[in-house]
């Protein structure tokens, strides 16, 4: 079936018409064999009169008065008897060929009903496509509504220190925002501060026995009211002074679900890693100065 709701209609009118062509031959031949059968019969109860006086002539004509009106009873009757066997046979070819119209007729009737039935059902197909498209634009139209006006929650890590120090604690900020049109609901998040090698990228191993160390909870986040969270991690010489060759950094993880207004539940991931941006500057001793800033891993990160 194509798209055209009258798809195949010429093809179903072209077979009614050559259908009604033939049952309408058929039919006239049919009527032409009925009316030769009728006219037939006249000429052939003709003859019979006929007959039957040529057979009074020859076989009563001889016969005594007692007995002529027999005779003439009796060859008249038989001439009735040829002539009633004669109908009888006339009216059963009839009676069949009648019979054969009937059928023609029923077979055209049949063939209406077929094409309306194929011309309806491909109406009804139509209509059902459309309503499924119509569906379809319903569907995406709710779809890109949810997507305008629900919660997206994102996560910033930051550094608030200068530079790495042995055996000090650095402290480092985190802020969920919401910068949807709508509230995000059971915020629930787990984050916490490691090193580890420069080029580590966790895996989906990591998330399932990463020991978190700091837990939150919120019923809701309105947009434009972040959640700021702080935390410090304290380096040893060693770990230090292998962040300030470049073998090891230090990276923030936070793992956060919420349900959007429309009771869908999203989860965020994000990993960040701590980079050293030179800022173009020296200081006293003709030493570059570098501003510590949290970097997101992209290959880490989950949106969802």
């Amino acid at each position: 079936m194509s798209d055209s709701p009258w798809s195949g209609k010429y093809a179903a009118i072209a077979c009614y018409a050559l259908l009604l062509v033939l049952v309408a031959w058929l039919s006239w031949d049919i009527s032409a064999k009925i009316t030769e059968i009728r006219l037939g019969r006249v000429q052939t109860a003709s003859l019979h009169i006929e007959y039957a006086q040529d057979r009074i002539r020859q076989t009563c004509i001889n016969e005594d008065p007692a007995t002529l009106l027999d005779c003439v009873t009796v060859e008249v009757m038989a001439a009735q008897d040829n002539g009633r066997a004669e109908s009888d046979l006339d009216a059963q070819q009839a009676m069949a060929l009648w019979a054969k119209l009937m059928t023609l007729a029923s077979v055209l009737g049949l063939g209406v009903t077929t094409i309306g039935v194929y011309l309806v059902w491909g109406t009804l197909d139509q209509t059902r496509a459309a309503t499924s498209a119509a569906q379809d634009a319903v569907s995406v139209t709710r779809e890109i509504g949810q997507a305008q006006t629900r919660a997206y929650v994102s996560i910033n890590h930051s550094a608030v220190f200068e530079s790495i120090r042995s055996q000090q604690s650095h402290v480092m900020g985190m802020e969920i925002v919401n910068s949807g049109q709508t509230p995000a609901y059971d915020v629930s998040f787990a984050a916490s501060l490691f090193v580890e090698r420069a080029d580590f990228i966790p895996d989906e191993s990591f998330w399932i026995q990463h020991d978190f160390d700091k837990n939150g909870q919120n019923s809701h986040l309105p947009n434009g009211s972040p959640i700021r969270v702080a935390g410090d991690i304290f380096l040893e010489h060693l770990v230090a002074m292998n962040i300030h060759a470049g073998h090891h950094t230090i990276f923030a993880a936070c793992h956060l679900t919420y349900t959007d207004v429309f009771k869908q539940k999203h989860t965020t991931r994000v990993v960040s890693g701590l980079k050293f941006i030179p800022l173009g500057l020296k200081d006293g001793q003709g030493n570059s100065i570098h501003s510590p800033m949290m970097a997101h891993l992209p290959k880490a990160n989950l949106h969802t």
